[in-house]
Protein backbone atom coordinates (compact mmCIF):
# COMPACT_ATOMS: atom_id res chain seq x y z
CA UNK A 1 0.00 0.00 0.00
CA UNK A 2 1.32 3.46 -1.20
CA UNK A 3 0.57 6.82 -1.92
CA UNK A 4 0.17 5.56 -5.70
CA UNK A 5 -3.32 4.00 -4.47
CA UNK A 6 -4.66 6.97 -3.29
CA UNK A 7 -8.57 7.71 -3.84
CA UNK A 8 -8.87 3.71 -4.64
CA UNK A 9 -11.47 0.98 -3.24
CA UNK A 10 -11.44 -2.21 -3.53
CA UNK A 11 -14.36 -4.71 -2.54
CA UNK A 12 -14.21 -8.44 -2.79
CA UNK A 13 -16.65 -11.69 -2.28
CA UNK A 14 -16.15 -14.92 -1.91
CA UNK A 15 -18.44 -17.93 -1.53
CA UNK A 16 -16.98 -20.83 -0.16
CA UNK A 17 -17.16 -24.13 0.58
CA UNK A 18 -20.49 -25.13 1.66
CA UNK A 19 -22.46 -21.96 2.67
CA UNK A 20 -19.49 -19.62 3.77
CA UNK A 21 -19.13 -16.10 2.97
CA UNK A 22 -16.38 -13.86 2.94
CA UNK A 23 -16.54 -10.18 1.80
CA UNK A 24 -14.30 -6.98 2.50
CA UNK A 25 -14.18 -3.22 1.58
CA UNK A 26 -11.27 -0.98 1.87
CA UNK A 27 -10.58 2.52 1.08
CA UNK A 28 -6.85 3.96 0.84
CA UNK A 29 -5.55 7.56 0.81
CA UNK A 30 -2.53 9.14 0.22
CA UNK A 31 -0.47 10.92 3.19
CA UNK A 32 2.30 13.01 1.57
CA UNK A 33 4.56 12.29 -1.02
CA UNK A 34 6.21 8.75 0.92
CA UNK A 35 2.77 7.74 2.60
CA UNK A 36 -0.45 6.15 2.83
CA UNK A 37 -3.50 5.13 5.00
CA UNK A 38 -6.13 2.74 4.61
CA UNK A 39 -9.84 1.64 6.32
CA UNK A 40 -11.73 -1.42 5.94
CA UNK A 41 -13.74 -4.27 6.94
CA UNK A 42 -13.62 -7.88 6.47
CA UNK A 43 -16.75 -10.04 7.16
CA UNK A 44 -16.41 -14.28 7.55
CA UNK A 45 -19.69 -15.73 7.76
CA UNK A 46 -19.12 -19.63 7.78
CA UNK A 47 -23.15 -20.45 7.04
CA UNK A 48 -25.81 -22.49 9.09
CA UNK A 49 -24.07 -25.02 11.46
CA UNK A 50 -25.98 -27.47 13.73
CA UNK A 51 -26.16 -26.98 17.55
CA UNK A 52 -26.32 -30.19 19.81
CA UNK A 53 -26.02 -30.72 23.20
CA UNK A 54 -23.29 -32.79 25.13
CA UNK A 55 -25.47 -36.12 24.13
CA UNK A 56 -25.66 -34.71 20.70
CA UNK A 57 -29.26 -33.91 20.46
CA UNK A 58 -30.31 -31.55 18.29
CA UNK A 59 -31.09 -28.09 19.37
CA UNK A 60 -31.71 -25.61 16.45
CA UNK A 61 -29.37 -24.50 14.39
CA UNK A 62 -26.64 -21.22 13.93
CA UNK A 63 -24.82 -18.97 12.54
CA UNK A 64 -21.01 -18.10 13.49
CA UNK A 65 -19.23 -15.03 11.89
CA UNK A 66 -16.07 -12.92 12.42
CA UNK A 67 -16.31 -9.14 11.28
CA UNK A 68 -12.89 -7.40 11.40
CA UNK A 69 -12.50 -3.61 11.11
CA UNK A 70 -9.07 -2.01 10.83
CA UNK A 71 -6.56 1.17 9.76
CA UNK A 72 -3.49 0.79 8.22
CA UNK A 73 -0.71 3.12 7.51
CA UNK A 74 2.03 2.34 5.51
CA UNK A 75 5.57 4.77 4.24
CA UNK A 76 8.65 4.83 2.26
CA UNK A 77 11.44 3.88 4.64
CA UNK A 78 13.50 4.49 1.24
CA UNK A 79 13.58 3.97 -2.51
CA UNK A 80 13.24 0.35 -2.26
CA UNK A 81 11.79 -0.63 1.20
CA UNK A 82 8.23 0.28 2.28
CA UNK A 83 7.30 -0.78 6.17
CA UNK A 84 3.80 -0.29 7.32
CA UNK A 85 0.87 -1.77 10.25
CA UNK A 86 -2.12 -2.42 10.59
CA UNK A 87 -4.42 -2.36 13.58
CA UNK A 88 -7.46 -4.11 13.91
CA UNK A 89 -10.78 -4.87 15.92
CA UNK A 90 -12.10 -8.37 15.14
CA UNK A 91 -15.71 -9.24 16.82
CA UNK A 92 -16.29 -12.74 16.85
CA UNK A 93 -20.37 -14.36 17.50
CA UNK A 94 -20.59 -17.83 17.81
CA UNK A 95 -23.84 -18.41 18.47
CA UNK A 96 -24.48 -17.68 21.98
CA UNK A 97 -21.05 -16.69 22.64
CA UNK A 98 -18.78 -13.44 21.24
CA UNK A 99 -15.80 -11.83 21.93
CA UNK A 100 -13.60 -8.65 20.94
CA UNK A 101 -10.13 -8.51 20.35
CA UNK A 102 -7.79 -5.80 19.18
CA UNK A 103 -4.71 -6.72 17.57
CA UNK A 104 -1.77 -5.11 15.34
CA UNK A 105 0.20 -6.75 12.08
CA UNK A 106 3.74 -5.22 11.19
CA UNK A 107 5.12 -5.54 7.63
CA UNK A 108 8.30 -4.97 5.34
CA UNK A 109 8.58 -5.46 1.69
CA UNK A 110 11.91 -4.23 -0.78
CA UNK A 111 10.88 -4.10 -4.07
CA UNK A 112 13.66 -3.68 -6.83
CA UNK A 113 11.60 -2.70 -9.88
CA UNK A 114 15.01 -3.47 -12.21
CA UNK A 115 15.14 -7.44 -10.89
CA UNK A 116 11.07 -7.11 -10.52
CA UNK A 117 11.72 -8.90 -7.28
CA UNK A 118 9.61 -8.36 -4.32
CA UNK A 119 10.62 -9.53 -1.13
CA UNK A 120 8.23 -9.25 2.60
CA UNK A 121 7.72 -9.96 5.60
CA UNK A 122 4.37 -9.93 7.60
CA UNK A 123 4.08 -10.71 11.43
CA UNK A 124 0.33 -10.71 12.38
CA UNK A 125 -2.16 -10.66 14.89
CA UNK A 126 -0.25 -9.65 18.05
CA UNK A 127 -2.46 -8.83 19.94
CA UNK A 128 -5.78 -10.45 22.62
CA UNK A 129 -9.38 -10.89 23.77
CA UNK A 130 -10.42 -7.42 25.11
CA UNK A 131 -13.54 -9.54 25.91
CA UNK A 132 -13.58 -12.86 26.29
CA UNK A 133 -16.19 -16.16 25.18
CA UNK A 134 -15.78 -17.59 28.26
CA UNK A 135 -13.07 -17.73 31.51
CA UNK A 136 -10.06 -17.49 30.21
CA UNK A 137 -8.38 -14.18 27.88
CA UNK A 138 -6.34 -15.62 25.21
CA UNK A 139 -3.58 -14.40 23.13
CA UNK A 140 -4.22 -14.60 19.09
CA UNK A 141 -2.36 -17.28 16.98
CA UNK A 142 1.00 -15.06 15.61
CA UNK A 143 1.52 -15.21 12.09
CA UNK A 144 4.56 -14.85 10.45
CA UNK A 145 4.60 -14.59 6.65
CA UNK A 146 7.38 -14.71 4.27
CA UNK A 147 7.25 -13.87 0.87
CA UNK A 148 9.01 -13.74 -2.52
CA UNK A 149 7.90 -12.85 -6.07
CA UNK A 150 10.58 -12.52 -9.31
CA UNK A 151 9.91 -12.67 -12.80
CA UNK A 152 12.03 -15.12 -14.22
CA UNK A 153 11.59 -13.77 -17.98
CA UNK A 154 11.71 -10.86 -19.91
Amino acid sequence: MGNEMSGQIALNYMKYIGSSNFAGAVYTHSSGDNAAWAAGIQYFGYGSMTETDQTGAVLGTFSPQDINFYGAYSRDLSSKVRGGFKVKAIYSAYNDYNALALATDLGVNYYDDEKDLSLSAVIANLGGQVKRFDESYDRLPIDVRLGWAQSFGT
